[in-house]
């Protein structure tokens, strides 16, 4: 996969819907809106299959490790990093969080004046949470000159600080209209995956889903490349979006569905789709996929068993293994999951 995407879902992935462990808040029955008998299907696409897409992640991480024990370059430093948080957004493995956060801050060390370098360690700031560090390392960045940098490349680097900003600010709870408006004008200027994902992620904050639709499929038709990863992280948000914010889990699952048909094993998916199975009485079939997936250290698949397994021994089972987990993740990334000091497990 290309590296641009890497960073595109690297940044982006701080805003996606549903991803925040609280089960309650995501439990059919929400109220209702307005929305189609069924959102426009998304542009399809033979991809690379997940477990070659995996693959080939995999070894471009381990290929930028033995390189960075050469020396501290920064485009290997950055592929590292964004193929490391990327692994970690779709299969839960946070070691990986860890790792691109102590590379990125070397690389700001050994590098204080390449504003490259601070805005992808603002973007793993972003991806653990850390807003007010991020927006600082943004701003910094932007008064760093790029060393012969011509005019491109530094168009390049304020869209993406435009970008960056624009994330954590959303994050904070910054007025949405003025935000879309932005947004708007980025797409608008620059039609690009990012820009149109990320002006579909604020148009769905605002309610206004069949717009957001529109702007995830259009992001779609300007990707490029084979991998499966932007697929099934679009047909992801908007099926979180459609069940979840809009109410309307019958069209949100078919598009859980695509996700899963991109990636079988992507951790999100695979536990959305669950809620739906358990909540329309399909307990079994919930079951059968938590326990079918593989080792991740995300816990929500154990904190979905809990909830789920009529057992009251395994209940309490799973639920000690949640718990632990995340008083694990809690001590490593706090403001990432911070809001689960208070879960009732």
């Amino acid at each position: 996969m290309a590296r641009s995407t890497h960073c595109v879902l690297l940044v982006l992935s701080v805003a996606a819907w549903g991803c925040d462990g609280d089960l309650s808040s995501r439990l059919p029955g929400h109220a209702g809106t307005s929305a189609p008998e069924f959102p426009e299907p998304a542009p399809s696409r033979r991809t690379t299959s997940e477990p070659i897409a995996r693959s080939n992640l995999a070894a471009s991480i381990e290929a930028s490790r033995r390189k960075l024990r050469l020396g501290l370059d920064f485009t290997n430093a950055s592929t590292l990093i964004e193929a490391l948080m990327l692994r970690a957004d779709l299969y839960g493995s946070y070691d990986d969080w860890e790792e691109a956060s102590t590379v990125s801050t070397q690389l700001v060390e050994a590098q204080p004046s390449n504003p490259s370098a601070l805005l992808l360690h603002a973007s793993v700031l972003q991806t653990l949470h850390e807003f007010d560090a991020a927006l600082a390392l943004v701003s910094e960045a932007r008064i760093q000159d790029p060393n012969g940098a011509g005019i491109g490349a530094r168009a390049d680097l304020e869209a993406q600080a435009n970008h960056l900003e624009a994330m954590a600010l959303l994050a904070l709870g910054a007025p949405l209209d003025d935000l879309v408006a932005r947004r708007r004008a980025m797409a608008s200027e620059r039609p690009t995956f990012q820009n149109l994902t990320s002006l579909a992620l604020a148009l769905a904050k605002l309610d206004r889903f069949t717009e957001a639709d529109a702007a995830f499929r259009a992001a779609l038709e300007r990707y490029r490349d084979v991998s499966p990863f932007p697929f099934a992280w679009v047909a992801f948000q908007r099926g979180v979006m459609w069940a979840e914010q809009a109410g309307r889990p019958d069209l949100g699952r078919p598009l859980y569905e695509e996700a899963l048909e991109y990636l079988p094993g992507h951790i999100l998916a695979n536990v959305h789709l669950a809620e739906l199975d358990a909540s329309d009485g399909r307990v079994d079939a919930a079951i059968r996929r938590m326990q079918k997936l593989g080792k991740t250290q995300n816990p929500e698949p154990l904190q979905l068993l809990a909830a789920i397994v009529p057992s009251v021994e395994a209940a309490n089972r799973y639920a000690y293994r949640a718990k632990m987990a995340y008083e694990s993740l809690i001590e490593r990334f706090p403001a990432a999951f911070e809001h689960h000091l208070s879960s009732d497990f």
